[in-house]
């Protein structure tokens, strides 16, 4: 049983990993998830950002590595600002598309709780366990994933890069 410990009042984590940048974690995307993607998710991620440079905290990428089917980006907008992306793609997508992406306040430094809610008609940012913002989506497609297809930690692997340095 993993052991619990209390970050700061009232969050709880039972482990945190730490990436840094060039490191690939990688694995077949049909070990975890199905071959048909869910129509509609939730993701929850408790992150601390190591500096503002961002990038992916997950990506499920094709099977050639070129297109980032679904991933959370995170990236730097301004000053003291970040930009969070939901990734939804198809393969009539020529490049990775961003569904809906939310500025918030930085949070580097900070242990951080991220969640995404997709329904058929929007897209729902928690942002440090408060509705955030929500968007508006169409034309959502139905994703079906291909045994060669890869889910990569941390990254979007080799060709698409953006390695983020992150304790989870």
């Amino acid at each position: 049983m993993a052991q619990t410990q209390r970050v700061k009042p009232n969050v709880l984590f039972t482990a945190s990993i730490q990436f840094q940048r060039g490191v690939e974690i990688a694995v077949p995307y049909r070990l975890y998830l199905p071959r048909r993607f869910f129509p509609q998710f939730s993701l929850l991620a408790s992150v601390k950002p190591m500096d503002r440079r961002g990038g992916y905290l997950f990506a499920i990428v094709n099977p050639y590595d070129t297109l980032v089917d679904v991933g959370v980006l995170l990236e730097p907008a301004g000053s003291g600002q970040t930009n969070i992306s939901l990734i939804y793609s198809s393969r009539r997508d020529a490049t990775s598309r961003a569904i809906a992406s939310f500025l918030v306040p930085e949070f580097v430094q900070q242990w951080t709780q991220i969640a995404f809610e997709v329904t058929k008609d929007s897209v729902t940012l928690y942002f440090k366990c408060i509705r955030f913002a929500e968007r508006e989506i169409s034309d959502l497609p139905q994703l079906t994933m291909e045994d060669a297809h890869k889910l990569y930690i941390g990254s979007a692997g080799p060709i698409l890069g953006s390695g983020f340095e992150v304790y989870f």
